[in-house]
């Protein structure tokens, strides 16, 4: 299951449901990772709020699209790239 760093603020957003989508640039690292996901089927991948071992966590089932981001949700302007849609909140751990 890929891993990806995330904000807290970010973070807490998706954990509340406020924000149903994180952004990912189209770049060649994340091309390698996400790029196998293209296919519109729903997958798994853990966020972490932070890169110590103690840092909350959670698994979401999400769908892979690319297109604009809302800058109300971390997008820049103009950003376009890769958009995880948040399906589901299956796990969310607060240490």
């Amino acid at each position: 299951m890929l891993t990806l760093p995330i904000k807290t603020k970010w973070f807490e957003m998706i954990a509340t449901k406020v924000k149903p989508e994180e952004y990912r640039d189209k770049s060649p690292y994340y091309i390698a990772r996400l790029g196998k996901y293209s296919d519109g089927k729903p997958f798994r991948i853990r966020f972490r709020a932070g890169y110590k071992r103690t840092s909350p966590l959670m698994v979401c089932v999400c769908t892979l699209h690319e297109g604009p981001g809302r800058e109300e949700w971390g997008a820049a302007p103009g950003w376009e790239g890769y958009i995880l849609k948040i399906e589901k909140v299956e796990v969310l751990l607060w240490f």
